[in-house]
């Protein structure tokens, strides 16, 4: 039997399939998946991050809910291929989930302090991580090649903070 979303479900997807970086929004063929396999829970964090080289778009999305961790992959060849394309299918698409309780460490790389210039704090600050499952899949972090816009530095930062509570 098929699940059914409604109207709530498919919008609070949308939100958290949104590169608002690049304002684009993920392709409709993960978001049912995502949906199915975070199994209507709320989404804790996200991270969702589009990026297009040789003409093909590669799409992929990491949702944190209180039990899962999903993890979405979709990739055509076309050039800026997002939810508004009239050719919605992909040349190839996946997504999987994992219990959090598999995470058996988070690897956090590329650190820096930041120094604010007008009060007496540092911050750390994190541009690559890495999860490791139990069954040895890992998952680099961020999901797509170059640096991260102000979203996503902000997304990556609350994925982090909900994975170290977890640990």
């Amino acid at each position: 039997m098929t699940k059914s979303f409604t109207a709530e479900d498919l919008q609070a997807a949308q939100a958290r399939l949104a590169d608002l970086d690049k304002n684009l929004l993920a392709p409709a063929v993960i978001w049912d998946a995502m949906l199915r396999l975070a199994n209507g829970a709320p989404v804790e964090a996200h991270l969702v991050q589009v990026h297009v080289e040789n003409r093909v778009t590669d799409w992929r999305a990491l949702w944190l809910t209180a039990s899962r961790a999903v993890v979405g992959f979709a990739s055509k060849d076309a050039p800026d291929w997002d939810a508004y394309d009239p050719d919605e299918e992909p040349d190839r698409a996946s997504v999987w989930a994992r219990r959090r309780t598999d995470i058996v460490a988070v690897e956090l790389t590329n650190l820096a302090t930041r120094k604010h210039r007008y009060i007496e704090t540092r911050e750390w600050d994190t541009e690559r991580a890495q999860i490791v499952f139990r069954d040895g899949t890992t998952l680099d972090l961020p999901l797509v090649p170059g640096r991260l816009g102000r979203h996503g530095r902000e997304d990556l930062s609350a994925i982090i903070d909900v994975l170290c509570e977890g640990l």
